[in-house]
């Protein structure tokens, strides 16, 4: 399946439930939100490819491509998320930041 299909369909279950706007705000999760407008801007660019690293690559730079999933695809975190895992499996984002992106969705 399309990634882009998919994000439609996440689309219109938002719609659906009359959700109108993003999921994370730029006033809820500053630093995050500028991180993923970083993201998106590189993708933009020639060959479209980012590489996320933090110091074990388990927790903060799993936060960031999750929260870049969540603003920029418009996916839900649970979602995001699985397919971090799917992509890296010894994610195990505990820290602040995903328990601050789980308590602003829940």
């Amino acid at each position: 399946r399309h990634v882009d299909d998919e994000n439609e369909n996440e689309e219109d279950k938002r719609k659906g439930k009359g959700i109108t706007q993003p999921l994370i705000t730029p006033d809820q999760f500053p630093l995050l939100y500028q991180l993923s407008e970083h993201i998106q801007k590189a993708l933009d660019e020639e060959d479209g490819t980012v590489l996320v690293v933090s110091e074990r690559g388990k927790e903060r730079g799993a936060v960031v491509v999750i929260t870049y999933l969540m603003i920029a695809r418009g996916m839900y975190l649970d979602k995001a998320y699985l397919q971090v895992k799917q992509q890296r499996p010894c994610i195990g984002p505990a820290n602040r930041y995903f328990r601050s992106l789980l308590r602003s969705v829940h």
